[in-house]
């Protein structure tokens, strides 16, 4: 008969890039705790615990590394707390406790050991235009409209936004003045209209602060920037491109490369966004391309159009992961079939996120230890908080493993149990120390390797 029961699990997660405690077996080389009671983890720092002593090892010593299923028949996966130092000073037990645990990890009973790394999200990139001169380049013509449509679409859009018929869109336009009148060579007819177009564009963005004297900001999820190819005095893309993020974008007041991003840990949306669009090799960005302001369109020499699609925002407790907004560009009116279009960067949701895993951890509450383990004074917390640090992205290991109990003479009652793991992306020491741990038990049970 099928097993249809969902796994008891526990969601461990680090800290700092922490050293994974271990020990050879005996509590003399490692302990789980001192005689005061205080245990041997810091703040959000691993550690695998030998918990049986049917093994080689001692009872609660600290675990050999590599994990072994033939010497460690059971061991627990523990992560430090504010409180592991400090057991006397948590307001009650439960979720404030001293660690938080797996369950006791059955060796030979584990089915699956799997790592997921941490994949930066990266925001939807479309670039209009090309060098002056090149085929790909603007077309233009004294007074005539020049138009294009932006649909919107993506996983938020597709399920509030069913009543539409078709995508939400929006159209941007602008008619050129007389430029055999004013004298301007190609390079200043092209820079007039990529400037009049974003400033249009970012007249209804929901990130550009609008300039003095406006009526209000807008609230549509894209921005976009006027790009000089060559590059001129403005903002290089070079400076842009950095997944840290952090970088204001000048001349484009409120707008960062943290666009979408809680803080700089190397998983910038727009920053890679910039580094897909400059290793686009149909458009001609490079990265000394920069990015002009748009307050005076009879200056400067751009040449091309870049548009990002935003994040949706997000509800006070929400449910739904995917956030990302896919762009769809057509140009409408007043361009030529040859002028340049292309998606240079694809949307990435990525993986790892804060709120990927945030919402994880809400829609599974019910199947957390502790969520079924509560007794006494716990009964009245219904739910606590997740530990997740919002400023980070996370790579992630999944234990899976099964308990078996003999509940008479002919039956046997399995239980799935599941750990997961989630460490931020940079700490590269303690995912070496759970990567070189973990590849005991793989090897033991003939399961894949991490690498």
């Amino acid at each position: 008969m099928a097993n249809n029961k969902r796994p008891v699990e526990t969601i461990l997660v680090a800290t700092g890039n922490q050293a994974v405690v271990t020990g050879d077996g005996t509590l003399a080389t490692q302990s789980f705790s001192d005689t005061a009671g205080n245990v041997n983890l810091a703040d959000g720092q691993l550690g695998f615990f030998v918990a049986s002593g049917n093994g080689s090892g001692e009872l609660n010593a600290g675990a050999s590394s590599p994990l072994s299923a033939s010497e460690e028949p059971k061991i627990r996966v523990s992560q430090g707390t504010d409180y592991s130092n400090n057991p006397s000073g948590r307001p009650f037990a439960g979720f404030f406790a001293r660690t938080h645990e797996s369950t006791e990890l059955l060796t030979g009973g584990v089915k699956s050991i799997r790592k997921q790394a941490f994949r930066a999200p990266k925001l939807n990139a479309w670039v209009i235009g090309g060098t002056v001169g090149n085929a790909d380049a603007i077309t233009l013509a004294d007074n005539t409209e020049y138009s294009f449509v932006v649909a919107m679409r993506g996983r938020r859009t597709d399920r509030f936004d069913s009543s539409l018929h078709g995508r939400p869109s929006k159209t941007f336009s602008v008619t050129t003045p007389d430029f055999t009148d004013l004298g301007y060579t190609a390079a200043q007819k092209t820079n007039w209209i990529v400037k009049s177009l974003v400033s249009k564009i970012n007249s209804q963005s929901r990130i550009v602060l609008p300039a003095s004297g406006a009526t209000a900001r807008g609230t549509e999820n894209l921005v976009a920037f006027a790009v000089d190819i060559a590059g001129g005095s403005g903002q290089a893309l070079s400076a842009l491109d950095a997944l840290a993020g952090g970088v204001a974008v000048t001349g484009y007041t409120g707008v960062t490369t943290d666009a979408e991003t809680a803080s700089g840990t190397s998983d910038s949306h727009m920053g890679g966004a910039f580094v897909a669009a400059i290793a686009d090799s149909d458009n001609d960005l490079t990265t000394s391309s920069t990015v002009e302001t748009t307050t005076d369109p009879t200056s400067g020499s751009c040449g091309s159009i870049i548009i990002m699609g935003l994040d949706d925002l997000e509800a006070y407790h929400d449910r739904l992961p995917q956030v990302k907004t896919r762009l769809d560009v057509g140009l409408t009116a007043g361009f030529a079939a040859t002028d340049g279009l292309y998606e240079s960067s694809e949307t990435d949701e990525g993986e790892g996120t804060y709120s990927q895993w945030s919402k994880y951890f809400d829609n599974t509450y019910g199947q957390r230890k502790y969520s079924q383990h509560r007794v006494g004074g716990d009964g009245v917390v219904i739910q606590l908080a997740n530990n997740l640090s919002s400023t980070a992205i996370y790579t992630s290991y999944v234990i899976q493993w099964e308990s078996a109990q003999q509940v008479d003479i002919a039956h046997v009652s399995v239980s799935p149990q599941k750990c997961i793991i989630l460490v931020p992306n940079a700490s590269t020491t303690t995912t070496a120390a759970l990567d070189a741990a973990l590849n005991g038990i793989a090897n033991d049970l003939n399961l894949p390797i991490l690498t």
